[in-house]
């Protein structure tokens, strides 16, 4: 729900209100105990996008880490040793 609030306030030029709606839905995501880490690189590629296309608004470089940091090896490593063994 917030991700598409962020869209309709980047549709109406607002982009300080779309950059605060898309940190409140990772806030949110990042909430669980295991958080969903697909939802978070989604959440943060549509940030990554608004900044490249606005960069008043913040540092598409430093999204572009954190999105480059979300999945390191050793998660692939230990999803695959979970389901050989």
């Amino acid at each position: 729900v917030l991700e598409g609030l962020a869209l309709a306030y980047q549709k109406q030029e607002m982009y300080r209100s779309a950059d605060d709606q898309l940190n409140e839905a990772l806030a949110t995501l990042k909430k669980p105990w295991i958080p969903d880490r697909m939802r978070i690189g989604q959440v943060l590629e549509l940030k990554k996008d608004m900044y490249l296309k606005h960069p008043e608004v913040g540092n598409a470089k430093e999204v572009a880490q954190q999105i480059s940091a979300l999945n390191p090896w050793w998660q692939w490593f230990w999803t695959g040793f979970t389901i050989v063994f």
